[in-house]
Protein backbone atom coordinates (compact mmCIF):
# COMPACT_ATOMS: atom_id res chain seq x y z
CA UNK A 1 0.00 0.00 0.00
CA UNK A 2 1.45 3.37 -0.96
CA UNK A 3 0.91 6.77 0.69
CA UNK A 4 -1.75 7.78 -1.85
CA UNK A 5 -3.93 4.83 -0.89
CA UNK A 6 -3.85 5.69 2.82
CA UNK A 7 -5.07 9.28 2.37
CA UNK A 8 -8.65 10.27 1.71
CA UNK A 9 -9.68 12.05 -1.45
CA UNK A 10 -10.35 15.11 0.72
CA UNK A 11 -6.77 15.00 2.05
CA UNK A 12 -5.42 14.70 -1.46
CA UNK A 13 -7.53 17.64 -2.72
CA UNK A 14 -6.28 19.73 0.19
CA UNK A 15 -2.65 18.79 -0.46
CA UNK A 16 -2.75 19.51 -4.18
CA UNK A 17 -4.63 22.81 -3.87
CA UNK A 18 -2.40 24.09 -1.07
CA UNK A 19 0.76 22.99 -2.92
CA UNK A 20 -0.19 24.68 -6.20
CA UNK A 21 -1.53 27.81 -4.49
CA UNK A 22 1.81 28.24 -2.72
CA UNK A 23 3.85 27.34 -5.81
CA UNK A 24 2.03 29.80 -8.06
CA UNK A 25 1.32 32.48 -5.41
CA UNK A 26 -2.34 32.32 -6.40
CA UNK A 27 -5.25 31.49 -4.15
CA UNK A 28 -7.18 29.53 -6.77
CA UNK A 29 -6.01 26.42 -8.59
CA UNK A 30 -7.40 25.15 -11.88
CA UNK A 31 -9.55 22.05 -11.64
CA UNK A 32 -7.53 20.85 -14.63
CA UNK A 33 -4.48 20.65 -12.35
CA UNK A 34 -6.46 18.90 -9.63
CA UNK A 35 -7.92 16.38 -12.07
CA UNK A 36 -4.49 15.62 -13.56
CA UNK A 37 -2.96 15.14 -10.10
CA UNK A 38 -5.84 12.88 -9.01
CA UNK A 39 -6.23 11.01 -12.28
CA UNK A 40 -6.66 7.73 -10.39
CA UNK A 41 -9.89 9.02 -8.79
CA UNK A 42 -12.96 8.46 -11.00
CA UNK A 43 -14.45 11.73 -12.25
CA UNK A 44 -17.84 11.11 -10.61
CA UNK A 45 -16.18 10.46 -7.25
CA UNK A 46 -13.95 13.54 -7.52
CA UNK A 47 -16.86 15.76 -8.57
CA UNK A 48 -19.00 14.47 -5.69
CA UNK A 49 -16.18 15.12 -3.21
CA UNK A 50 -15.57 18.65 -4.54
CA UNK A 51 -19.29 19.48 -4.27
CA UNK A 52 -19.41 18.00 -0.75
CA UNK A 53 -16.40 20.09 0.30
CA UNK A 54 -17.97 23.17 -1.32
CA UNK A 55 -21.22 22.68 0.59
CA UNK A 56 -19.24 22.13 3.81
CA UNK A 57 -17.33 25.36 3.03
CA UNK A 58 -13.99 23.61 3.12
CA UNK A 59 -13.26 24.69 -0.46
CA UNK A 60 -14.30 27.64 -2.55
CA UNK A 61 -15.24 26.86 -6.14
CA UNK A 62 -15.55 29.67 -8.69
CA UNK A 63 -16.11 29.95 -12.40
CA UNK A 64 -13.38 31.29 -14.64
CA UNK A 65 -14.14 34.79 -15.91
CA UNK A 66 -14.05 35.36 -19.64
CA UNK A 67 -13.78 33.06 -22.60
CA UNK A 68 -9.97 33.08 -22.60
CA UNK A 69 -9.80 32.09 -18.94
CA UNK A 70 -12.32 29.29 -19.44
CA UNK A 71 -10.29 28.02 -22.40
CA UNK A 72 -7.12 28.03 -20.27
CA UNK A 73 -8.62 25.95 -17.46
CA UNK A 74 -10.74 23.85 -19.79
CA UNK A 75 -14.51 23.73 -19.85
CA UNK A 76 -14.34 19.96 -19.70
CA UNK A 77 -12.70 20.18 -16.26
CA UNK A 78 -15.51 22.19 -14.67
CA UNK A 79 -17.69 20.81 -11.89
CA UNK A 80 -21.33 21.81 -11.48
CA UNK A 81 -21.91 23.40 -8.06
CA UNK A 82 -24.35 26.07 -6.99
CA UNK A 83 -26.03 25.97 -10.39
CA UNK A 84 -22.99 27.12 -12.39
CA UNK A 85 -19.89 25.46 -13.81
CA UNK A 86 -16.87 26.01 -11.56
CA UNK A 87 -13.34 25.89 -12.97
CA UNK A 88 -11.15 26.96 -10.04
CA UNK A 89 -10.78 25.73 -6.46
CA UNK A 90 -9.21 27.13 -3.28
CA UNK A 91 -8.85 25.39 0.07
CA UNK A 92 -10.51 27.40 2.83
CA UNK A 93 -8.56 25.84 5.72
Amino acid sequence: MNATETRTTEDRIQNITEFWAEKTSRQFVSLKVVREALADVPREELDAELVRLYRARKVNLVGAAGRWARAEVGRENAVQAGGDPKHLVAWNG
